[in-house]
């Protein structure tokens, strides 16, 4: 009776109170009722009776609960590095969601629980990490773990099954102590080398900060490299290990002697028929996490080839819209390095004009926004240069300048270059300038807020 009446509530572990003349004999004889079914009952009686000799029922209901040889862990991948971690985690997310796994993820963007958003904004930390892990509905997690959050608190967890580094790049320097490059590969390490006994460490062997996190390393490493010649790569598979490569123009998975295709980067749209070599970085990442999962190689395939990057799947992060004839690209492009990605990208697609909608960030250095004042200058043909609310530390227009002063530095026409206060303004004004075949690239990093700016005169404009 009180098997079934658990069944019936759908309770694992029941408590059930029985009113009755006594137990000695069967209830449905003699008569009885329950009358009360606790879904947390306690054990206090059982463990210590004020009569009657103690039970330990805890043991047999944590076996019931837990059997031994039973997965009880949640696998974690945990990914790191200066540019490409929110796009990354996105891709890995899509790919064991493809093979049916109930997948938590923490992003830049937010906490997502299968698909849903549950709290918006920059979730990188370890608090982040922590809400997934608790959730009883996920059975993976794919956490971006940020440098700031690594500072603070640590991790947010103990050990992670795949460790993934992607770069270290000059960022958030001559801030919490970090000045240098090495510093800075000092703190993102930690993901590397927090890995479990039998785990997998991803590391990029094109990144010389990366290649030396391998002394850290527990001994699976699976490297991922944009050239199949590089000389880390090939030791390590003459090695009988895996790397991740991007040989004539496939994702290929090698180890020893050999080497499987695994996708056309062409045929995948986050690459932009090839043309963003960032992104494909970011593909032979996830693609090495997939192997070290155990997908199947058709599975990887099939993820790859079905990932978008669009303002819901991968918001802010070369998006692209079309308003009025001129094509609009959003990315929150916010350092050096992925300026120079994104710029060289933009050379590339071949638009009549350039039109660059940016700020700076109050608390970078100088020269990291002269060499991103710099880049503009030479990839670009108009500027439209905004200040943000939060200055963080600087005074009002100071940025504007500076921004202006090293382009102009770098030989840019001081014609060519707008200044307005505000972003919406700044946006509005760079679609007023441009013309059909011309490209609007916009750095933010309030990617939601500029998203719903672009939607609205995309909207206005259809309308008119």
């Amino acid at each position: 009776m009180a098997e079934r009446i658990a069944k019936i509530i759908g309770l694992d572990i029941a408590g059930i109170d029985v009113m009755a003349e006594t137990l000695s004999k069967p209830v449905g004889k003699i008569g009885g009722a329950v009358i009360e079914v606790n879904a947390a009952p306690g054990l206090r009686m059982h463990l210590a009776p004020a009569k009657g000799k103690p039970r330990n029922v805890a043991r047999p209901i944590i076996n019931m609960l837990f059997p031994e040889g039973t997965v009880s862990d949640v696998p974690i991948v945990a990914v790191t590095g200066t540019n490409g971690k929110t796009t990354t985690v996105r891709m890995i997310a899509h790919l064991l969601k493809g093979v049916g796994h109930s997948v938590g993820m923490t992003t830049t963007d937010g906490i997502y629980l299968r698909d849903r958003l549950i709290v918006s904004g920059d979730m990188s930390g370890p608090h982040s990490a922590r809400v997934v892990l608790r959730d009883p509905m996920v059975d993976c997690a794919v956490l971006e773990t940020a440098r700031g959050g690594i500072l603070r608190e640590g991790l947010g967890y103990k050990m992670a099954d795949v460790g993934v580094v992607l770069n270290v790049q000059a960022d958030h320097l001559g801030l919490k102590g970090i000045h240098t490059i090495e510093d800075l590969a000092k703190v993102k390490s930690v993901v590397a080398e927090m890995v479990r006994e039998g785990g997998v460490t991803v590391l990029n062997a094109d990144d010389e900060q990366c290649v030396n996190m391998a002394q850290y390393c527990r001994k699976q490493i699976i490297y991922f490299s944009l050239r199949p010649s590089n000389p880390v790569v090939q030791e390590h598979i003459e090695n009988e290990h895996t790397a991740v490569v991007y040989d004539r123009g496939y994702i290929t998975i090698a180890s020893g002697e050999m080497a499987i295709p695994v996708a056309r980067a062409v045929e995948m749209p986050l690459t932009m028929e090839d043309r963003a070599l960032f992104n494909i970085q970011n593909a032979l990442a996830a693609t090495a996490v997939a192997h070290a999962m155990a997908l199947k190689i058709e599975e990887i395939r099939h993820g790859l080839v079905s990932f978008f990057p669009s303002p819901s799947q991968t918001p802010g992060r070369t998006n692209f819209f079309t308003i009025k004839d001129v094509e609009v690209m959003l990315d929150y492009a916010h350092n050096p390095s992925a300026y120079q990605s994104i710029l060289d990208l933009v050379k590339r697609m071949g638009h009549k004009r350039r039109i660059v909608v940016f700020d700076m960030v109050g608390d970078r250095r100088d020269e990291d926004i002269h060499d991103m004042c710099r880049m503009i200058a030479r990839h670009c043909d108009h500027a439209v240069v905004y200040e943000d609310v939060d200055l963080r530390g600087r005074k009002e227009g100071e940025l504007m300048a500076l921004s202006e002063q090293a382009m102009i530095g770098a030989g840019f026409d001081a014609q060519r270059i707008d200044k307005i206060s505000k972003e919406t303004e700044a946006i509005d004004h760079a679609l007023s300038i441009a013309g059909k075949g011309d490209l609007v690239c916009i750095m933010s990093g309030r990617v939601e807020q500029v998203i719903q700016h672009l939607y609205a005169m995309k909207e206005d404009f259809e309308l008119t």
